[in-house]
């Protein structure tokens, strides 16, 4: 693969990536009692165990995102 198709599978999955983390943001706004009832029963933990597990999820995937999609994405950008 040359640095154009990594170019622009980095600029899709960017794209996906963050489209995902928007939806969990929405998700969590606005229907945060259906989403927090759904994993009470699944995991029978309590909500504010809950709102906390999601906090660290949106942080650790954001960073993800950012090291391993955004920052090479950039990287040849700047290149090309």
């Amino acid at each position: 693969m040359n640095l154009q198709a990594w170019q622009t599978f980095l600029g899709w999955n960017l794209v996906i990536h963050f489209g995902l983390l928007l939806l969990v943001f929405v998700l969590l706004t606005l229907a945060k009692s259906w989403v927090l009832s759904v994993h009470q029963k699944l995991f029978n933990l309590p909500k504010e165990q809950l709102l906390g597990i999601y906090i660290q999820f949106i942080a650790a995937y954001k960073i993800l995102i950012t090291v391993f999609v955004l920052v090479p994405y950039l990287v040849i950008r700047f290149i090309l």
